[in-house]
C-alpha cells in the first residue's frame, strides 16, 4: 500500500500537498519526498531523516514540485488540485516563543506560558519550548527534557495551530523537532543574539 507523509506525521492525499510544505511518498519499493517550490532545506532534511528511520534500505529519490513524473502522481492514484499558494499570499506573522510546563499529577498535565523579548537564553535545557516562526512551529527538546515532556510538547504544538486564527491548522503546517544543540539556522536566525556558526 502507498502512504504519504507529511512532516508532522499525518497520512495524507494528494489535495493536501502544499507548495510551503515537503512531503514523503512511501511505496513498497521506495520513498519519493516531495519538495514544495515554497519548503525550506531544513524540512527536506528533516524527510530524509524520517526516511531513513522509517524505510531503511529503501532508496529515496527527490521530487521537485513542476518536475513530478508519472511514477509519481501514478502512486497517488492521479494528479489532482492542490494549494499552491506562495509566500506573498502566507500571513504575516511575530514570531512567538512558548514555554511547556509539565505538570505529571495534575489533570491538565501541560500548559504553554508566552515569553515576550525572548533570547537564547530563555530556552531551558531540561524543558521544552515552542517557536512560532510562522512558517512552521518548532518543538525545541532540551538535552534533559523527559518523554512525557517532549509528547505534551507536541501536542500542544498541534493544539496551538488547530486554535490558530489565521487559517493554519495542525493538517496543514508544519511542526519540526529539534534537538538542544542540532539546532538548523532557520531556528538559529529567529533569536536576535544568536550567533550562527559559519
Amino acid at each position: 500500500e502507498n502512504q504519504m507523509l507529511e512532516l508532522c506525521g499525518s497520512r495524507k492525499k494528494t489535495s493536501s500537498l502544499n507548495s510551503g510544505d515537503v512531503f514523503m511518498l512511501e511505496t513498497p519499493k521506495s520513498v519519493m519526498i516531495w519538495a514544495g517550490k515554497d519548503s525550506v532545506p531544513e524540512e527536506y532534511e528533516q524527510a530524509e531523516r524520517l526516511a531513513a528511520l522509517l524505510c531503511p534500505g529503501r532508496d529515496v529519490a527527490r521530487v521537485d514540485e513542476t518536475k513530478e513524473g508519472e511514477p509519481f502522481w501514478e502512486a497517488l492514484g492521479g494528479k489532482t488540485e492542490y494549494n499552491t499558494m506562495d509566500n506573498m499570499d502566507r500571513p504575516i506573522l511575530q514570531p512567538r516563543l512558548f514555554h511547556v510546563v509539565f505538570y505529571p499529577n495534575r489533570a491538565v498535565r501541560a500548559r504553554a506560558f508566552e515569553i515576550f523579548d525572548f533570547e537564547k537564553k530563555d530556552l531551558i535545557s531540561d524543558d521544552v519550548m515552542l517557536l512560532d516562526s510562522g512558517d512552521e512551529v518548532y518543538v525545541w527538546v532540551g538535552k534533559e527534557a523527559e518523554k512525557d515532556e517532549i509528547d505534551s510538547g507536541l501536542t500542544m504544538a498541534k493544539q496551538f495551530l488547530d486554535s490558530d486564527p489565521t487559517p493554519r491548522n495542525a493538517d496543514n503546517s508544519v511542526i519540526i523537532t529539534i534537538k538542544e544543540g542540532k539546532e538548523p539556522d532557520a531556528f538559529i536566525s529567529i533569536f536576535p543574539d544568536w550567533e550562527q556558526t559559519v
